[in-house]
């Protein structure tokens, strides 16, 4: 079942620019989207709270999230990452129950690995 991850970052206050500069120059995405089974992800700047961030991605299922958190290349982001966070990193995952939208995205909820793949070229 397709899962999104989802992560809250609150920043020292300030210092979410440098957070997404980190994200950028650590190319902690694009690491991601070379996961097995990610199939997209993002980082988010609130409107609301300048030192809120949310990183969002969406996964083929909770197994191959559970591939990207103990993929190394991860915790050496994250060792950069956190000393620019308030306190500890929030997150959770949810699986897709529903969708409206890109027909892409359904074709991933099939299950099938031709789908996948077909998405995928």
């Amino acid at each position: 079942m397709l899962t999104r991850s989802v992560l809250y970052l609150r920043t020292q206050p300030g210092k979410r620019a440098a957070l997404v500069d980190g994200y950028r120059d650590l190319r902690v995405l694009e690491d991601a989207l070379e996961q097995d089974g990610c199939f997209g992800c993002e980082l988010q700047l609130s409107h609301d709270d300048p030192d809120l961030v949310l990183v969002t991605a969406l996964w083929r299922d909770a197994g191959a999230y559970a591939g990207w958190v103990a993929n190394p290349v991860r915790e050496r982001a994250r060792s950069t990452i956190e000393p620019l966070l308030d306190g500890p990193i929030e997150g959770t995952l949810f699986d897709i129950a529903l969708h409206a939208g890109s027909a892409d995205l359904h074709r991933y909820s099939c299950n099938s690995e031709s789908a996948m793949r077909g998405s995928q070229d």
